[in-house]
């Protein structure tokens, strides 16, 4: 009785002891592919927006188009930006990087450009250094392109400079084959531990 007794509870012990490997394994391969799998954040990061009347505040009916990108290096704190516009009422006075506002607001100039078409058609270029929070805002899409005429004297068109949606990266080769090797270790140990469950079972 007291063998079988025994016996009982060291098959209970190997049957905690395989939950509690099986578990451990396979959270550890899970969390090695969710690591490898996340982006490294880059030097430099680009956004990048599409201009027109209607996203002027108040809007407005204009047909014109643009479109404007920049670029923030976070570490620098140092900005680029440049555009283009087609088809203004006017030919264009003034252009600018403007925040820090979401849509539906204005806000002052953050940087104005060092080239500007004088035309209705043409591009816009320009540089320069921000505080810190000014670079947060920007990222945190609180900042918007903006291109001025004299028929619109506080802007034709306007767009919002936002990053492109984060795609997860692919996981590395060498990772990847790391977290077979694991799993496959794990299915190996699995499978011996539960040779030896059922040999203590029919003891």
């Amino acid at each position: 009785m007291e063998a079988t007794r025994s016996a009982a509870v060291a098959l209970g012990e190997v049957r905690g002891f395989h939950r509690r490997g099986s578990r451990s394994i396979w959270v550890f391969v899970v969390a090695l592919v969710l690591l490898s799998s996340t982006p490294a954040l880059a030097a430099a990061q680009a956004l990048s927006a599409t201009m027109g009347g209607l996203q002027e505040t108040p809007p407005n009916s204009s047909t014109a188009t643009g479109t404007c990108t920049a670029t923030v290096d976070p570490s620098t704190l140092d900005v680029t930006f440049s555009g283009t516009f087609v088809n203004l009422t006017a030919s264009a006075t003034a252009a600018s990087l403007r925040g820090l506002a979401g849509p539906g607001a204005t806000a002052p100039v953050l940087l104005a450009p060092g080239t500007l078409t004088s035309g209705t058609s043409g591009t816009f270029a320009g540089n320069g250094t921000l505080t810190p929070e000014q670079v947060a805002g920007l990222l945190a899409a609180k900042a918007y392109c903006e291109v001025d005429d004299p028929a619109f004297p506080s802007g034709e068109v306007r767009g919002q400079l936002s990053l492109p949606p984060v795609v997860p990266a692919l996981m590395p080769a060498g990772v990847g084959w790391l977290a077979i090797a694991l799993g496959g270790a794990g299915v190996v140990a699995l499978r011996a531990r539960g040779r030896g469950t059922r040999r203590l079972g029919e003891g």
